[in-house]
């Protein structure tokens, strides 16, 4: 069973059997916005902690799917809030309804979309306030549960977990 962290820095997630980053401490070393020199169904799970936002999403989407194998999963952790809006690095702004669009959710309407066998199996929020507000951050987690893009939008802090799951081959 092979798990790779993509972006995975000084401090892998503990799932990881493998390690993809730029430095050379890494199992893999090699950019994440190129061809991964990977073979394709070559994991079982990828993790990417905080790393996709500054990569190109859709290149992020077809590789993961391309290197998992059918039933593999794939789990990205994106942050929310002031770290998601202020960080220059940031290649785009990860957004509740996003995390359909990544899976071709709408590939059909959005043909400029690439159509990846990806499924999306479940968003989580945990959002919060910061300064005076701090203490209504209960009440803000709550409403994810109804209204998860106006919670992720006026969150403070947080992040947002995207679980996909590769698709059998047919």
């Amino acid at each position: 069973m092979t798990v790779l962290d993509i972006g995975a820095g000084q401090n892998p997630d503990p799932r990881a059997t493998e390690t993809v980053d730029l430095h050379a401490d890494a199992d893999h070393e090699f950019d994440l916005n190129e061809d991964w020199p990977l073979d394709d169904d070559y994991a079982t799970g990828i993790t990417a902690h905080h790393v996709v936002e500054h990569l190109d999403p859709h290149h992020v989407m077809q590789e993961s799917s391309r290197v998992l194998q059918p039933g593999g999963w794939l789990k990205i952790t994106v942050p929310l809030g002031i770290a998601q809006r202020t960080d220059p690095t940031h290649e785009w702004f990860p957004t509740v309804e996003s995390a359909e669009v990544l899976a071709g959710e709408f590939s059909e309407d959005r043909h400029w979309d690439p159509d990846v066998p990806l499924t999306l199996e479940g968003v989580t929020l945990d959002v919060g306030f910061l300064g005076p507000l701090t203490p209504l951050s209960p009440l803000l987690q709550a409403c994810t549960y109804w209204w998860p893009v106006w919670a992720a939008d006026k969150a403070d802090r947080g992040e947002m977990r995207l679980h996909y799951r590769r698709e059998h081959d047919d």
